[in-house]
C-alpha cells in the first residue's frame, strides 16, 4: 500500500495523482507503517491531494517517529514551530502527548 502511494505520489509507472497517493498512504498509515505516516504527513503539510491541515501533518509525523522510521527526521524543521505550539498547549492539558496523538489519529481515521 505504501509502495502504491509512492507510485501515485511520484508518478512512477502511473499518472501522478495526489488524491490516490493519499488514499493508499492512509490505508498503510492506519496499519502503523511509518513511511506511509511520514509521506502522508508531508501531503497534509503541503495540501497535496488532501486539504492542508498542519495538525494532522504534525500528528502523522509524530506517529512516524514513534514507529521508529528514520525518514521522519527529514521533515523536522518543517514541524518545529508546530511542535513548539503543541508543547505550549500540552503544558495546559492533562493528557500526555502520546494520548493526544492517539486520540487525534483516531479522529483522522474517522474523517
Amino acid at each position: 500500500q505504501t509502495n502504491l502511494g509512492v507510485m501515485y505520489d511520484k508518478g512512477q509507472g502511473v499518472k501522478q495523482d495526489y488524491i490516490r497517493a493519499a488514499t493508499w498512504y492512509h490505508k498503510a498509515a492506519e496499519q502503523g507503517y511509518a513511511q506511509a505516516q511520514d509521506n502522508l504527513s508531508i501531503m497534509y503539510y503541503e495540501g497535496l491531494g488532501v486539504t492542508q491541515d498542519l495538525v494532522k501533518a504534525h500528528i502523522l509525523w509524530k506517529l512516524a517517529s514513534v514507529n521508529s522510521d528514520v525518514n521522519f527526521l527529514k521533515n523536522s524543521s518543517k514541524y518545529r514551530s508546530v511542535d513548539e505550539n503543541k508543547e505550549k498547549t500540552n503544558s495546559r492539558n492533562e493528557m500526555t502527548s502520546k494520548q493526544a496523538d492517539i486520540v487525534a489519529f483516531k479522529t483522522i481515521r474517522t474523517n
